[in-house]
């Protein structure tokens, strides 16, 4: 496939980097990371999300009904044996000082039994999926959690992907997000305004709670342990703060992969034989100095479906798509990359752009199933953990974004972080 594209789209440097043909090396970590990564080069269309609501992020309430879907493909093929098993984490996603006997009830792990294989694709793949809490397996604990799936022990993942289990022990009162106040910041930021209510919890050190604010689902940019304007007994509040302020960025890029029998508004050409499909997409022009324009998207989300089959998990074909943003000169001091759900929401390296001089774009292909898709192009600054929209896209305090307001408890002598408080709110 590769070598197709660089004899059709790219002839003279291939510069295309597809999560499949990722080199060993990559996929095998040093230690299990805790975060949305995958360890295999064959698992694509890692998705974690509530039951039956692919759209919302994985999330659900402590000790109730809600449960998740977690679904995957290995494009391998064939059978295998996978296990899952779920760690407790803290407030800054680092592994509790829990047990597992200690968070989870049941058994530590369990085996994944549900798969299918793929039907009249030329990309052959086996579909797996399983839901939890479940009778085997089910946190006892509110709080953040890494689910891990493996093939033989849980220190050889071959992806992960974080949670959250909250209570409603905290009330977060007044939640909105609006236009950012100050001056400086009006036409290019948004802020998260709030109250928490704390009830009938014993608050006697301000360290004991922590607030986190997420922004469109996103890790790169999350921030951790905003701190309150005016803490008080039982009430503080969360506003008018730099803390509170995130980057507006722009409405999110909308991709339709939905059939390769026809090009959409985006694709500008869909080539296939029997090695399979390479998909080039229109350029996509930097908006830094183009006007605002309100668009319909899913926040940053995907959602798998496929046109030319009738079964989107087992039917859906893949293919290698191509991304391409003109620029004359190659940034410096830092690093470009796609970002979106299709990413799981984190900057990954096979999702980084590589500068082609000669057509003077960057450029990088993704392997994508059919479906909807949504993306941003966001800039890394070297030692900075998270991605600026401010070069490629924009920052317009119009945008339609979704932020969610998470509250950590860790009452004095606990070992572990409760997450008493999850509330969400859109623009």
């Amino acid at each position: 496939m590769l070598k197709k594209i660089a004899g059709i789209l790219l002839p003279t440097l291939l510069i295309a980097i597809t999560v499949y043909s990722q080199s060993d090396d990559y996929y095998s970590p040093d230690g299990l990371r805790y975060t949305n990564t995958n360890y295999a080069a064959a698992v694509a269309t890692v998705l974690l999300h509530p039951v039956n609501a692919p759209l919302l992020e994985p999330v659900i309430r402590h000790r109730s009904a809600e449960t998740l879907l977690c679904s995957f493909d290995d494009l391998a093929g064939g059978l295998k044996t996978y296990r899952y098993t779920l760690i407790h984490c803290d407030a800054g996603w680092n592994p509790s000082e829990l047990q597992k006997n200690e968070y989870l009830e049941g058994y530590d792990d369990d085996e994944i039994r549900d798969y299918a294989f793929s039907f009249n694709t030329i990309q052959e793949y086996t579909h797996y999926w399983f839901t939890f809490p479940n009778e085997n397996i089910s946190p006892v604990l509110s709080g953040n959690y890494l689910l891990v799936v493996y093939t033989e022990t849980p220190d050889k993942p071959v992806f992960s992907r974080r949670l959250m289990v909250y209570e409603s022990a905290v009330t977060i009162d007044n939640l909105v997000a609006q236009r950012a106040s100050t001056p400086q910041e009006m036409e290019n930021s948004q802020e998260v305004n709030f109250s928490l209510l704390f009830g009938k919890l014993n608050i006697t050190d301000q360290r004991q709670i922590k607030v986190n604010i997420m922004q469109n689902g996103r890790w790169d940019n999350i921030h951790f342990n905003v701190q309150p304007r005016s803490p008080g007994y039982d009430r503080w509040d969360f506003e008018m703060s730099p803390s509170n302020y995130f980057a507006a960025c722009n409405e999110y890029r909308n991709l339709n992969l939905k059939s390769f029998k026809y090009n959409s508004d985006r694709v500008a050409r869909i080539d296939g034989d029997a090695e399979g499909y390479t998909v080039r997409l229109y350029d996509d022009p930097p908006r830094v100095f183009k006007p605002h324009i309100s668009e319909t998207t899913l926040r940053g989300s995907m959602l798998i479906k496929t046109e030319d089959g009738r079964n989107d998990d087992t039917e859906g074909e893949y293919a290698d798509v191509l991304f391409t943003i003109p620029f004359e000169f190659p940034l410096v001091g830092g690093h470009l990359y796609i970002l979106g759900k299709l990413t799981a929401n984190e900057l990954q390296p096979w999702a980084r752009m590589t500068y082609n001089y000669k057509e003077q774009a960057y450029q990088t292909t993704l392997r994508l199933k059919q479906g909807f898709y949504n993306y941003l192009y966001v800039f890394q600054p070297d030692g900075s953990p998270a991605g600026e929209c401010f070069r490629i896209e924009g920052n317009r305090y119009e945008t339609l974004n979704d932020y969610a307001v998470m509250v950590y408890y860790r009452p004095v002598g606990s070992r572990y972080d409760r997450l008493v408080g999850w509330s969400a709110v859109s623009m």
